[in-house]
């Protein structure tokens, strides 16, 4: 059944068994399991059936501005049924997919020289329930094997020492959860949709043992109740921490905060140009075809360099992920983005004082030591160039990570490949001090909004420069020639400090101490609040979230299951 928050009328209460907060992949992924089942099952959107600007505005937040440039929550989701999906854009074959990676049994293990690592589940516990989300996606499991997509045309790079592996990203399509799983659930008989229902509070009973109802707004103005036998929230690692700690009626330092552990060790994927591959091309694209996005069978994926886990406990470094890119002859978009003849970065004294600026004159002040700050703007004005390109995609790339077929022979018209570019989608340390805060300003449904506190530190720097080397030394060893390594002021050079992958602040671990849910996704202290979202992770490798993210919904559904049969704490 499909509804709309907008009509409800203000102060009524809606009664159900289950109450799932946020219609992204994971909201719909739980809906979806719970659906057609014994339960009544209330699933609520803040945003509209697709994305709209006035909806979108709820995704704003703050930034605390430093010269690691981490971008504003807005800019990185969409508020809307099936969330984030809307912006997965991966093209074969005409269709648009989105790229899946499975955690390695060494990110659930605790790391004796990386503090906060370890999960209270292994990777064998979550492999049914990868299994399940895989069926939902339409994917065969057997599509991550390499050895699928290894033939006489495709083969990894070999490495000799052993210190370098080859992996699978294995892609989805995304209409699974922008039309699909919509589709299904508003025809249910036992699932209602509610869109334009955005969720301002929680409310508790018991200093916060037991949830009793949720507190709904619309951008009308409308606001009602939604009772629930058990509630899961399944927004993202700013979404969740924000709904925690502004359920403060209860409990006053918020739902779940009881060891000021929510909102804490927010971590991200970032993006970083690892470098150029340096030797005379010839048939070297050919080569690398392993690596290239494709078709094998029925299912679409491409490979990337890893550092074997081994190795990653040897070195003390965190994992990264390698892709393959080629560029072509220069192009406006890459004139643009080389102003002054040198790589471009995300992460720029130019760019941080131009958020500086900006956020000054929104606000109409002066911004303080302005000509400081407009002489570090021109100074990088190539980095501000890469960042309003990508933004707003003005000269899209010929290829990328998200765009293939650069392997297949050479087609009339089509532009040469001049050099092999490598990318990491590198892991971050957990750290406390990177953190997700409510700030002063609200929303447009009253809610306050996110700020975040973010830091790339020494070790996740350190960390892709190790691999940049190690994976070099492999690429020469197999004759491909050397990787040549870009810098900037000696650290590696960030294209994005993030890859919209949020995470941690919401973590899980066996103890109330050092964790906010446990390992069913159970908030602590709190007997039928449950959270499934990438939120959870206490360490995040370097593999897309995804598909981890709907196992762990489909496992929090059982574990809901399981609750309401049981009665206990209802």
């Amino acid at each position: 059944m499909l509804d709309d928050g907008s009509r409800i009328v203000s102060g009524a209460t809606l009664n159900f068994d289950v109450c799932i907060v946020g219609a992204g992949p994971a909201g719909l992924m739980l809906a979806a399991e719970l659906d057609g089942g014994p339960f009544r099952v209330c699933l609520l959107e803040a945003g509209g059936m697709a994305p709209d600007p006035a909806h979108q505005a709820l995704a704003d937040g703050l930034v605390e501005l430093n010269d690691d440039c981490y971008e504003n929550p807005g800019f990185l989701r969409d508020v809307a049924v099936g969330g984030t999906a809307h912006r997965w854009c991966i093209e074969v074959g005409g269709d648009r997919y989105f790229r899946m990676g499975k955690l390695s049994p060494g990110d659930f293990e605790r790391r004796r020289w990386l503090p906060h690592s370890g999960w209270p589940i292994s990777a064998a516990d979550l492999e049914p329930w990868y299994d399940r989300a895989l069926a939902v996606c339409g994917v065969d499991p057997a599509a991550f094997d390499p050895l699928r997509w290894t033939d006489q045309a495709h083969q990894p790079i070999p490495s000799l020492d052993g210190r370098v592996d080859s992996s699978v990203f294995v892609f989805a399509r995304r209409a699974v959860f922008t039309e699909e799983l919509p589709a299904r659930l508003a025809r249910s008989a036992t699932t209602t949709l509610i869109h334009d229902a955005a969720c301002v509070e929680i409310e508790s009973e018991g200093h916060g043992a037991r949830v009793t109802r949720l507190r709904v707004r619309s951008l009308t103005g409308r606001q009602f109740h939604v009772a629930a036998r058990a509630v899961a929230l399944t927004t993202g690692a700013f979404d969740v921490p924000r709904l925690l700690l502004a359920s403060r009626a209860d409990v006053p330092a918020g739902l779940g905060n009881g060891h000021d552990l929510v909102g804490r060790y927010f971590t991200d994927h970032q993006i970083v140009k690892a470098g150029s591959i340096q030797t005379g091309l010839g048939d070297l694209p050919a080569r690398l075809a392993y690596y290239d996005i494709r078709r094998s069978g029925e299912a679409s994926g491409t490979g990337a360099l890893v550092v074997a886990g081994k190795t990653l406990d040897q070195e003390q470094i965190l994992s990264s992920g390698m892709m393959l890119v080629p560029t072509m002859n220069p192009s406006p978009g890459w004139a643009a983005q080389h102003l002054w003849g040198r790589e471009t970065t995300n992460r720029s004294p130019a760019l941080a004082s131009a958020m500086v600026v900006r956020q000054a004159l929104k606000h109409g002040q002066r911004p303080p030591h302005l000509g400081r700050h407009l002489i570090r703007m021109a100074a990088g004005a190539d980095d501000l160039a890469f960042a309003l390109t990508r933004i707003y995609g003005k000269f899209p790339a010929y290829w990328s990570i998200d765009r293939g077929g650069w392997s297949e022979p050479i087609q009339p018209g089509q532009p040469e490949v001049k050099a092999i570019e490598a990318f990491q989608l590198c892991e971050q340390s957990p750290d406390p001090g990177n953190r997700v805060t409510l700030s002063d300003e609200v929303d447009a449904v009253g809610m306050p909004k996110p700020k975040v506190h973010f830091r790339w530190n020494d070790l996740d720097r350190y960390s892709a420069r190790r691999s940049q080397e190690i994976v070099s030394r492999t690429l020469e060893e197999a004759g491909l020639g050397r990787l040549r390594r870009w810098r900037r002021r000696g650290d590696p050079l960030v294209r994005q400090m993030t890859a919209h992958h949020p995470a941690g602040t919401a973590r899980m671990s066996a103890d109330p101490a050092t964790g906010v849910v446990d390992a069913d996704g159970k908030v602590h202290g709190t007997a039928n609040l449950f959270v499934a979202s990438a939120a959870v992770f206490p360490t995040a490798g370097f593999a897309p979230p995804t598909l981890t993210v709907l196992a762990l919904a489909a496992r929090v559904a059982e574990a809901i299951v399981e609750l309401l049969g049981s009665g206990a704490g209802l």
